[in-house]
C-alpha cells in the first residue's frame, strides 16, 4: 500500500501540470512591426474568439483581427477564446523622421542628460551651454533631416529646476512648411488636444490627468525672429505649463539675440 501511495503522490503533480493554463490557441504572428497609419491582419487557429488591444491609443484591432497603427509606441494584441488565449506584440514605427525626438527623462539631472547627448547626439554648443543657469543647448544643424532648414536649426533646449529636467524645447524656422511639418511629425506620437482657446496646437498622449502625461505646445517666438517653438512638459496644470513655456521662450530669445 505504501508503494501505491508513493506512486500516486508522484503522479499527482504530473496530473495537475497536464491540466494547467497552457492554451491551444495560436496566432500566425507573435511579434509584428507596423508603420504609423499602417495595417496588418492576424489570424487565429480557432474561431469565435474576441480580439483586444492593451493600448488602443497605439494600435486598435477589429473583430477580424485587422490591426490599425494609430500612434508610435508598443501594444499587445490578444485573442481570447473559451479554450485559452494568444497574444502578439505590436510595435508602431514613425514614418516621418524629419526631427530627432528629444530625451524626455523627466527629473533627470543635468549631467545625466548631457552624457546622453554627448554620446548619442552631436557635440554641445559650448558658447550657449551654461550649467549654472540650468540651460543646456546642443546644435543639431548637421543632424539627419535638419539640413534643409539651415541656420543651425532646428535645435533643442533642456531646462532644469533644482537639477531636475522639467521641460524640453525645440526651435525651427517659422513659416508654413516647417509649421505643418512639425504638426505632422508630432501627430505620429500624440493626439491633437487643441481647443478654441488655444492660439497654437496642443498635443498630448492621454486625456486624463496623471503624472505620466506629456503635453507639447507650439508657439511663435518673437515677431522679428520668425521661429516656431515646440515645448514638451510633463506638468498637468495649465499655469505650470505656461511657466515652463515662458521659460523656454526666454531662453530662445536669448539664444537668437546672440
Amino acid at each position: 500500500m505504501k508503494k501505491i501511495a508513493w506512486a500516486l503522490a508522484l503522479a499527482a503533480p504530473m496530473i495537475l501540470a497536464s491540466c494547467g493554463t497552457e492554451s491551444d490557441v495560436t496566432l500566425n504572428e507573435t511579434n509584428v512591426t507596423i508603420d504609423y497609419k499602417g495595417t496588418t491582419t492576424l489570424t487565429a487557429s480557432e474561431k469565435n474568439g474576441t480580439w483586444s488591444s492593451s493600448d488602443n491609443f497605439v494600435a486598435s484591432v477589429d473583430n477580424s483581427g485587422k490591426i490599425s497603427a494609430l500612434h508610435v509606441g508598443e501594444a499587445v494584441i490578444t485573442y481570447s477564446t473559451e479554450n485559452g488565449s494568444a497574444s502578439c506584440k505590436v510595435k508602431v514605427n514613425p514614418t516621418d523622421n524629419s526631427f530627432v525626438f528629444p530625451y524626455l527623462n523627466w527629473g533627470s539631472s543635468y549631467n545625466n542628460i548631457q552624457s546622453k547627448i554627448s554620446t548619442e547626439y552631436l557635440t554641445l554648443d559650448e558658447e550657449s551651454s551654461s550649467e549654472s543657469d540650468g540651460e543646456l543647448w546642443y546644435d543639431t544643424k548637421t543632424g539627419k533631416g535638419f539640413q534643409t532648414y539651415g541656420n543651425g536649426m532646428p535645435w533643442f533646449s533642456y531646462l532644469f529646476t533644482n537639477n531636475a529636467l522639467t521641460s524640453v524645447g525645440m526651435a525651427v524656422p517659422f513659416d508654413e512648411a516647417p509649421f505643418n511639418a512639425v504638426c505632422d511629425w508630432l501627430e505620429q506620437y500624440y493626439q491633437d488636444l487643441s481647443n478654441d482657446n488655444d492660439a497654437y496646437p496642443v498635443y498630448g498622449n492621454a486625456f486624463t490627468a496623471g503624472g505620466s502625461n506629456v503635453r507639447v505646445t507650439l508657439n511663435a517666438v518673437g515677431s522679428d525672429y520668425d521661429v516656431l517653438s515646440a515645448v514638451w512638459t510633463q506638468l498637468n496644470s495649465r499655469s505650470d505649463m505656461a511657466t515652463e513655456i515662458e521659460r523656454q521662450k526666454a531662453v530662445l530669445v536669448k539664444k537668437l539675440a546672440k
